[in-house]
């Protein structure tokens, strides 16, 4: 991986500390898994995977900080967990590869077994 993947990299992980736990553990393992399978890529897919990957972070941050913002608006709002995500457009479907329908699936059946605890005392 050149510098720019693994300041990336390091990006990701240091944005999901801000996350609840059992989504850091989630978004922790998939985005170790990812850059190590795309770490042979070929040029043309790890732009695109950069590209991708670039927007994630941009995406959550923002997410992370409005949720923040909404937090510190609410009075007594100390125990409060951030929200995050969005739904998937319904076009981006259409546009996906089987076999990124099928990691999608495959995630989504990954989630409903992580225990409420996961990732809570480190990694």
């Amino acid at each position: 991986m050149s510098v720019q993947p693994l300041r990336l990299y390091r990006s990701i992980f240091k944005l999901h500390r801000q996350m609840p736990p059992a989504l850091r553990y989630i978004g922790d393992s998939y985005v170790r898994d990812e850059f190590k399978r795309h770490k042979e890529a070929d040029d043309f897919f790890v732009e695109q995977f950069m590209n991708q990957w670039s927007s994630y972070l941009h995406d959550m941050a923002d997410q992370l900080q409005a949720s923040r913002a909404i937090a510190q608006s609410v009075p007594g709002a100390s125990d409060f967990v951030p929200e995050v995500g969005r739904n998937l457009p319904s076009d981006a479907l259409d546009k996906m590869t089987d076999q990124q329908i099928g990691q999608l699936w495959a995630l989504k059946e990954e989630a409903k077994k992580i225990p409420e605890n996961a990732g809570e005392g480190g990694r």
